[in-house]
């Protein structure tokens, strides 16, 4: 044993408990310490995580890690700061004072890592920082955004190349779950990595059972699905596209007495950090969720990771169902869908890319909106609520969002993710001391006054989130009346007050254009068409499988893959002998009468792979009018 490996594998017992590394694992550390530009590419739950933390914690120097979420950041920090590790996060909603001291622990105190959204590598305020860190690894975690030709192209991750001019000798690592041969070669050339060392792991998962269902009852399929396939000390993930479907599922699993949260991106931080806690904790079994859970949610015994209906890449729907099994233990996978789903996916092309002239006409509404002059170059963070927008503005608004969302892949303009801002106070100092010496203003409006300027210290300096419901307590009235409190002092223009919403930030990118000369590239505009026609016909494909579904996924990630997984439906299909079409019949007239009639009853008593077989029972049974199917109700006759 080397004294690199005897180094590697102490800090792996003391700071994460474990004995030995996963596959590849110590290859890709020992290669990011000798000072190797390294590929990584392991599949979720591989542990791509340890990869880049082993060697920042190694190395004497501070290592940069390059996020897309702020979520996946702050996560990752939690979980360092656990384990005894110094780690910061620059992000949006911090005030430039906060990050100011941030860059100062950074460039003087003993944080180990900075992690960073891509759009803040071109801020003034660190590329000012950067000269007085001490920079020795540049980590960029989910790396396939990068590529145009990956499933989440992110334009802003073209920036990190740019940090290699500055310091020429730093090491750079970039690290993915899910990245074709095509998505590799767009890694490797749009970082510059020197001479790079790659490790790439077959994504073949031989403790996971992928299944694919045609379903017209989604729900009840589901939770059919989860009952029978349920653990006592699992828990499952259902992942929805829509947060509508997202609560609609929550209520169907409460009305039938079975606990689950919806978890979306319009939730409030502090009711999105409950639901986590109680993930964590197990708690909670059932989550149902959009794509904005899951990303570094680092949870060993999920047992079903199910999709409502299809993503619109295959690269997505693997690294999603891939969060099943992390502990290594049996697992299962279920894709649902039908026609209208397919239909609605090939549908949503010419939704995701609008005409050109739509594109500018948004464009062109924002400058009005924001009441800019063409020319100016706006620097600052806006508040965006897009629903008022839209509506001054007659859109629709998923069509202003997919408008602006390739104006932002264009780096025209850069457009946070959606998320609850919180509130937002800043006192005027000259003006509430001359409020509070008026004659004219009520002492209770006085006395609140006070009470805010109790509670919150600098806030005739900068803006200051607030708690309304806080506020409340402390003045000892409801919450509606503080926040109609705070808007009657706005309109005496003593302070400004922005109430929470459910919105963007955005921000524009160089000088405002004149929207008719606005142009699109055609990476971004034609490419990511093309691509997005391509992906939708790779989860076609595995739809329309035939022989094995691990097969299918490890060739299409380049891997020569031959042998059959045995674990999922099609697999299975093949090893299970059917049982005869009479025995279903005479277990289903068996069944009738202790279920007190129940359609959906009658299914729990066979498990979900029968389905196919029971449906064609009831459909000879129906013909033969031995039974009568009336709503979900079942008889003989």
């Amino acid at each position: 044993m080397t004294y690199i490996d005897s180094q590697i594998s102490t800090l792996l017992k003391n700071h994460w408990g474990f004995d030995k590394f996963r596959p590849l694992q110590q290859d890709i550390i020992k290669s990011i310490i000798e000072g190797h530009d390294t590929l990584a590419i392991l599949p979720t739950g591989g542990g791509k995580s340890l990869c880049y933390q082993i060697p920042g914690i190694y190395l004497d120097g501070l290592t940069i890690v390059v996020s897309p979420l702020i979520a996946l950041m702050n996560d990752q920090i939690e979980g360092l700061k656990k384990k005894g590790i110094q780690a910061i996060g620059i992000m949006s909603g911090q005030s430039r004072r906060e990050q100011d001291i941030l860059f100062d622990n950074a460039a003087y105190g003993n944080a180990k890592f900075l992690f960073l959204s891509p759009e803040r590598l071109k801020s003034r305020l660190f590329l000012d920082r950067i000269e007085k860190l001490n920079i020795k690894l540049i980590v960029v975690d989910e790396a396939h955004c990068i590529s145009e030709w990956g499933h989440d192209f992110r334009p802003e991750y073209r920036q990190i190349s740019s940090l290699r001019d500055r310091i020429p000798d730093v090491t750079l690592a970039a690290l993915t779950a899910t990245a074709t041969p095509h998505v590799q070669s767009d890694i490797i050339q749009n970082l510059k990595l020197q001479s790079p060392k790659i490790y790439t792991q077959n994504p073949y998962r031989k403790n996971l059972s992928y299944n694919v269902r045609y379903s017209e009852n989604k729900n009840q399929d589901i939770k059919i699905f989860i009952n029978d396939n349920q653990s006592q000390n699992g828990c499952s993930i259902v992942y929805v596209q829509k947060r509508k479907t997202a609560k609609e599922l929550e209520l169907f699993f409460k009305e039938r007495g079975q606990y689950s949260k919806a978890f979306h991106g319009g939730l409030s931080v502090k009711h999105r950090a409950e639901i986590i806690k109680e993930w964590n904790e197990n708690k909670l079994k059932l989550i149902i969720a959009t794509k904005a859970f899951g990303m570094g949610m680092d949870k060993s015994n999920v047992r079903n990771v199910i999709h409502f209906q299809p993503s619109d890449a295959l690269e997505a729907y693997v690294q999603e169902a891939g969060r099943a099994g992390r502990d290594g233990e049996f697992a299962n996978v279920l894709l649902l869908w039908n026609k209208y789903d397919l239909k609605t996916l090939y549908d949503n092309i010419d939704l995701y890319y609008p005409s050109i002239n739509f594109i500018r006409s948004v464009y062109q509404s924002l400058i009005k909106y924001f009441q800019l002059g063409t020319g100016i170059n706006p620097d600052n963070w806006l508040d965006f609520d897009i629903s008022d927008f839209s509506k001054k503005n007659k859109y629709k608004k998923t069509d202003t969002f997919y408008a602006l969302n390739l104006l932002h892949k264009s780096n025209v303009l850069s457009l946070s993710a959606s998320f609850l801002h919180p509130s937002k106070l800043l006192l005027f100092e000259g003006r509430i001391k001359r409020m509070l010496q008026s004659d004219k203003v009520s002492e209770k409006m006085k006395s609140f006054t006070k009470v805010i300027l109790r509670t919150y210290d600098g806030i005739f300096l900068e803006e200051r989130k607030i708690d309304e419901k806080l506020l409340a307590k402390k003045a000892d009235i409801k919450e509606s009346k503080v926040r109609d409190a705070l808007n009657w002092l706005q309109t005496r223009e003593v302070l400004k007050y922005k109430p929470t919403f459910d919105g963007h930030k955005i921000t524009f990118k160089g000088f405002i254009q004149n929207p008719s000369a606005l142009h699109l590239e055609d990476a971004i505009y034609k490419h990511q068409k093309e691509r997005l026609l391509k992906s939708i016909s790779s989860i076609k494909e595995y739809i329309y499988e035939k022989e094995c579904r691990q097969i299918h996924i490890s060739k299409f990630f380049g891997f020569n893959n031959n042998k059959p997984c045995n674990q999922c439906d099609l697999c299975q299909q093949k090893t299970t002998i059917s049982k005869d079409l009479k025995l279903y019949k005479k277990d289903i007239i068996k069944y009738i009468p202790l279920v007190n009639n129940d359609l959906n009853d009658i299914y729990k008593c066979f498990s979900f792979k029968e389905k196919t077989q029971v449906n064609k029972a009831l459909e000879d049974l129906v013909a033969e009018e031995i039974i009568e199917l009336i709503g979900n109700k079942i008889y003989v006759k």
